[in-house]
């Protein structure tokens, strides 16, 4: 294979039809994230999957874990990075919704900062080194320990048409 048929994240480097598990390291934080990369053995566009930004949204968390263990190279086209859970240090101390280190809400904080506090830190290496990965990103969510949910999807639409109808 030539270089260009690799993909690269972290500690990751993967060939044509490879799956690996393993960890992301965010920089100048404790944070490691446990991630699943499947790069597929045809090029195309780069799916990011997360769940865990509100650390107690288990369904997202599990239906993540469930897809990183089940989803194979042959069943891939271009590239899928999948992170079950992003608010590790929330989910280790079952604090719902917030990371304990600063108690913010992750979700509220984008883009973030390289010298801020811990969920900047965290918001700031996604923004630099995962969603420049990607070409598609979904975010899952569900309802937490406190709130009952029914069943929907939403996605953006206050931007340019092109955006939107691909989203959608």
């Amino acid at each position: 294979f030539d270089e260009e048929s690799f993909f690269d994240l972290g500690e990751f480097h993967l060939g044509p039809g490879e799956k690996k598990m393993g960890h992301l390291y965010v920089d100048h934080t404790e944070f490691v994230l446990h991630a699943t990369v499947i790069h597929g053995f045809r090029p195309g566009k780069t799916l990011l999957l997360t769940a865990g930004v509100h650390s107690c949204e288990y369904v997202g968390i599990q239906a993540l874990i469930e897809l990183a263990e089940k989803l194979t190279p042959e069943q891939v086209i271009g590239t899928v990075i999948i992170i079950p859970v992003i608010n590790t240090s929330g989910f280790e101390h079952r604090l719902p919704s917030l990371l304990p280190e600063d108690h913010k809400n992750l979700n509220r904080v984008f883009p973030g900062s390289p010298e801020g506090t811990a969920s900047e830190r965290l918001a700031y290496y996604m923004e630099k080194e995962l969603f420049s990965k990607a070409d598609y990103y979904i975010d899952v969510h569900s309802g937490g320990i406190y709130e009952e949910l029914r069943p929907y999807v939403y996605f953006v639409g206050n931007c340019n048409p092109e955006v939107s109808d691909l989203a959608e």
